[in-house]
Order: C-alpha cells, then structure tokens, then sequence
C-alpha cells in the first residue's frame, strides 16, 4: 500500500495558484494533508504516488460539502 501519494491542483486560466501537497497516510489508512489556503473554485486534480506508476484525474468545484472519491 502507497504510504504517500502527490495531490496537484490546477486551474485555468489563473496558473498562478495551481499548487500540490503531500498526502500522507494516517494510522487509519485515510490520507490526509492540511491546507492553510483558500482553495474555493473549479479545480483539475491529479492524484498519483511519487513513483509515477499510475494517476487518476478529476475536475472537482470546492467548497463542497462531506468527502469525495478517486474513483479510476
């Protein structure tokens, strides 16, 4: 099991506040990373492991209420 995966945000046409985190796993196998910006707005996402052996894409609008999943 990915013990770290690599979480990039972009958005366009306003590339300056694309960014990415680390999500790291917790002792409950839910991966987490906190974020200490405002990430309110569309969103294309990519989820993938620092090996780079797979990535799974979303577009995403945030605030949104609950979880969401990757689903491939």
């Amino acid at each position: 099991m990915v013990k770290r995966l690599y979480w990039t945000f972009i958005t366009q046409p306003q590339d300056f506040k694309d960014f990415s985190v680390n999500l790291f796993k917790d002792a409950n196998g839910i991966y987490r990373a906190p974020l200490a910006i405002d990430i309110s707005g569309k969103w294309k996402v990519t989820l993938r492991p620092f090996t780079t052996s797979w990535k799974i894409q979303h577009d995403i609008s945030l605030p949104r209420e609950g979880s969401f999943e990757f689903k491939p």
